[in-house]
């Protein structure tokens, strides 16, 4: 009992000490702070390094024990900040603690992400976009790098890999906030695998074609299913490039010259990356007024499958009585010649491919005719499908539809997506979503059919979508208009937009020169000062929100505040147009300039095409048939930087063999035009108008029936290019 009283009396003197030096303590002791956005650095009052360590906390976290703490918040906020300070010599401790406030630099409050979508058709093919990306307020720059040496610097860039590996792909994004550069990095690993064991079977790939003297029709067969692409190349007797490569099944070429030609076809197979290449010679025997032509419409061949013998195959070419007419028959890369009757026995299903040779020995003229047919009869391997194989069709936004694929295990399986026969467009950042526009209301059928590349098997699912909610009012820009004028000083210009009433019209103006955008505001009227003198685009954007359309109507402005600069003078006379002669030339010569800074570009106008006819001040042109043609002369002054353009219709008598023309498959009217022109497409096509010096004033795809306006068009020559499933037609109009 005396010890228990010994051992309080010395717990209470020993407390009562501590308890008064920690008072003393926190009196003399102390923390000051400083911070710099998320950064705190917190300094001690005073501490005696040879008896005294500091402690740091954060809440209830010791993040620091050295005396100086630098600590960084992960994000902005209010903080209690404690001080620990143990004195070992006197032993005592005390802890003082304060609440601190940090608020996020600029460039803390945003992240840089990555995202990769990886093409389902083509292997090793990958879409890469990052976050952040520049809107109206910031703009963000990019720098990619893809792990095998390959940069880029736009948001979301394209990336295919030739090798199998590991890459990292990384991006740098830099921007300014608020007057501070900041600077961001992101990296993802892509694991590339395209090593495939399947083989390529080359056996139906062929070319076949028709002719009619120089003018030939080609075909690459068996290349209709949507992995193969293939590409085309002709080449002349001198082995040097004829003609630029065709990326489609059909092309028509007509030679200039008879020899001998060679056609390079390289077709290659995405989904089993693997491809093949071979040359066709082409024999150009004919000359242009020959009547040896070859006429082949009653022409033709077939084939019979039998009932009682699986695989078993008749084929036969029609009889001709002609001596002239051999017939060969063609199979995979092998041709029987002289034979037009012939009997084969197949060993497995699939699609097949034959062909008939019909060879005019006397006008040295040929064609072949493909043709093909399903075996089915031999027993079919059992298809086991996923239990979630399906699809769900969505319509996130009036007109599109949205036809997502359940997840399965899909690495065996190609998938094709139509919409009442249509194809349906895969999207670019979800590969299991395919995307199609409905071009009016009412019921469509849905169809997708999924192909196991592994086993064989396919199977395709439909079903029907139905909606209302298309509206059947469009716009009408017409009143849309862009004008300037420059009545303030001469680099001062007041842009206007015309369209005045309609409450539903947003407008905007953008002023571009080369890729800058140096301009760019909401409204109808807009004063703008150019600092350098030169060419601008001048871009006014008209947008309906009552009807959910909108348009862009641009023109090109030249600045030019020199004083010393000596204007154009075009007020000369017409070319002039020399007298025929025997062999159907005729000269053309252009007005005497003494500037030698002149050149001359000639053109004419023939079957709603421009066509180039040469350069320089005097033309020297034949003409192969008689008839009423349109030239036109270009006169530019490349030192003022200004051009004419002068022209004049007349007739040629002269007697000639006529040229075959070609069928146009639209019709561009009217023309001459004013304020519209009208195309008679049944279906969506690609439209692009520019004028002779190639400068690009519309862009766009054209529903049924289209209708562009002219209005903003100033007056001259433009070509209306009309593209649509591989066929590019070009129509010459003239804006009065």
């Amino acid at each position: 009992m005396k010890i228990l009283k010994i051992l309080f009396l010395a717990m209470f003197i020993f407390g009562f000490s501590f308890s008064s030096n920690n008072l003393n303590a926190q009196q003399k002791y102390g923390f000051s702070t400083k911070t710099s956005c998320l950064k705190l650095y917190g300094f001690p009052n005073s501490v005696d390094s040879a008896c005294e360590t500091v402690e740091w906390s954060i809440g209830n976290t010791v993040v620091s024990k050295n005396d100086y703490l630098t600590y960084t918040f992960s994000s902005a906020g209010t903080y209690s900040v404690c001080m620990k300070i143990t004195n070992s010599c006197k032993r005592w401790d005390t802890t003082i603690c304060d609440k601190i406030t940090v608020t996020a630099c600029p460039c803390d409050t945003t992240k840089v992400s990555i995202k990769i979508v990886k093409d389902s058709i083509k292997c090793g093919k990958y879409y890469f976009s990052t976050t952040p990306y520049t809107n109206n307020t910031t703009k963000y720059s990019h720098e990619w790098s893809f792990g095998d040496g390959d940069s880029a610097y736009t948001n979301d860039p394209v990336k295919s890999y030739s090798k199998d590996n590991n890459y990292q792909v990384c991006v740098k994004t830099s921007w300014y906030e608020q007057n501070t550069l900041c600077t961001k990095s992101a990296c993802e690993t892509v694991k590339v695998s395209c090593n495939s064991t399947k083989s390529c079977d080359w056996s139906k790939v062929k070319l076949a074609y028709s002719n009619s003297c120089k003018s030939y029709k080609f075909e690459i067969t068996g290349t209709a299913d949507s992995c193969f692409q293939t590409q085309t190349l002709i080449v002349s007797k001198s082995n040097t490039r004829d003609i630029d490569s065709f990326d489609t099944r059909n092309f028509s070429k007509t030679f200039k010259d008879t020899g001998l030609y060679y056609v390079y076809v390289k077709v290659w197979n995405s989904c089993n990356n693997c491809d093949t290449a071979f040359y066709t010679p082409i024999p150009v025997e004919c000359n242009s007024d020959s009547s040896n032509s070859c006429n082949w419409t009653n022409v033709g061949i077939g084939h019979g499958i039998s009932k009682d013998s699986c695989g078993k195959v008749s084929f036969e070419a029609n009889a001709s009585k002609d001596t002239c007419i051999h017939i060969d028959f063609l199979w995979g890369n092998s041709v029987i010649k002289d034979t037009r009757f012939l009997t084969k026995r197949l060993e497995k299903n699939g699609t097949y491919y034959y062909g008939f040779r019909y060879r005019n020995d006397c006008t040295n003229c040929d064609t072949v005719i493909w043709k093909s047919f399903v075996i089915e009869c031999f027993e079919k391997p059992k298809c086991d499908w996923p239990s979630n194989l399906g699809y769900k069709v969505t319509m996130p936004e009036c007109p599109w539809l949205s036809i997502k694929m359940n997840e399965f295990d899909d690495s065996c399986y190609k998938i094709s997506v139509t919409v009442n026969g249509k194809t349906a467009t895969q999207s670019r950042t979800n590969y299991r979503i395919y995307e199609y526009k409905l071009p009016e209301n009412g019921t469509y059928k849905i169809c997708v059919n999924y192909l196991n590349q592994c086993s064989g098997c396919d199977t395709t699912i439909c079903s029907s979508y139905t909606t209302d909610c298309i509206s059947n009012k469009t716009c009408d820009w017409s009143k849309l208009n862009l004008s300037w004028s420059n009545r303030k000083s001469c680099n001062t210009y007041v842009f206007e937009g015309t369209y005045y009433a309609d409450s539903c019209i947003t407008q905007k103006l953008k002023i571009v020169s080369g890729n800058t955008v140096l301009y760019q505001e909401t409204g109808r009227v807009h004063d703008y000062t150019f600092k350098n003198d030169g060419y601008y685009n001048i871009c006014l954007w008209g947008y309906n929100s009552c009807l959910q359309c909108d348009t862009w109507i641009c023109k090109t402005l030249y600045v030019d505040c020199d004083s010393n600069n000596t204007k154009c003078n075009w007020s000369g006379n017409n070319f002039a147009i020399g007298q025929k002669d025997s062999n159907c030339y005729r000269i053309f010569e252009a007005p005497t300039e003494k500037s030698t800074c002149i050149k001359y570009e000639w053109y004419s106008l023939a079957d709603s095409s421009i066509i180039s006819l040469g350069t320089g001040r005097i033309l020297k042109h034949k003409f192969l048939e008689k008839g009423v043609y349109t030239f036109y002369l270009k006169m530019i002054d490349t030192c003022n930087r200004c051009d004419t353009v002068l022209s004049q219709k007349f007739e040629v008598n002269c007697n000639r063999s006529s040229i075959e023309k070609i069928t146009k498959q639209w019709n561009v009217y009217p023309n001459p035009a004013k304020d519209f022109i009208h195309i008679n497409n049944q279906q969506i096509v690609n439209v692009r108008v520019f004028g002779i010096d190639g400068r690009i004033h519309f862009s766009n795809t054209i529903e049924k029936n289209g209708r562009i306006s002219t209005i903003s068009l100033d007056k001259g020559i433009y070509i209306v290019e009309i593209h649509n499933n591989g066929i590019i037609e070009q129509h010459s109009i003239i804006i009065e």
